[in-house]
């Protein structure tokens, strides 16, 4: 049960409550995490309307554009040797060649991935 003690005005009008500093340290950090929920919520909100806004702006539909926004990130990842070509390509539905040579669109390099290019070399 919550220890609660109200403090009045000199007509007896509640004005304040005084409670246990452990329980408003609770009430608190519950506060602080709604507010978390709160502003998670909204930015998801913004994220799912920054897709068809931003692709009816463009003129296009809105699942060319997350296409091309997946096809984009990973690109992105292969520059930055977080994944292979192999992986890449794997992961937009296309075979490896098409994806190096897709790169050259973007202009990144294709040698970027030394390990796929030395078990091409131990191949051949």
């Amino acid at each position: 049960m919550l220890q609660v003690n109200f403090i009045l005005n000199k007509k007896g009008t509640k004005i304040a409550v005084q409670i246990p500093i452990k329980k408003y340290e609770k009430l608190l950090a519950n506060s602080e995490e709604l507010d978390e929920i709160k502003e998670n919520r909204k930015n998801k909100s913004l994220k799912s309307e920054a897709i068809p806004h931003l692709a009816s702006s463009l003129g296009i539909q809105d699942t060319a554009l997350t296409d091309e926004m997946v096809k984009l990130a990973v690109i992105k990842l292969y520059e930055l040797g977080k994944i292979s070509s192999s992986k890449a390509a794997k992961t937009i539905g296309i075979n490896r060649i098409s994806f190096l040579d897709l790169l050259g669109n973007y202009r990144v390099s294709i040698f970027n991935d030394t390990e796929s290019l030395l078990e091409d070399m131990k191949n051949a």
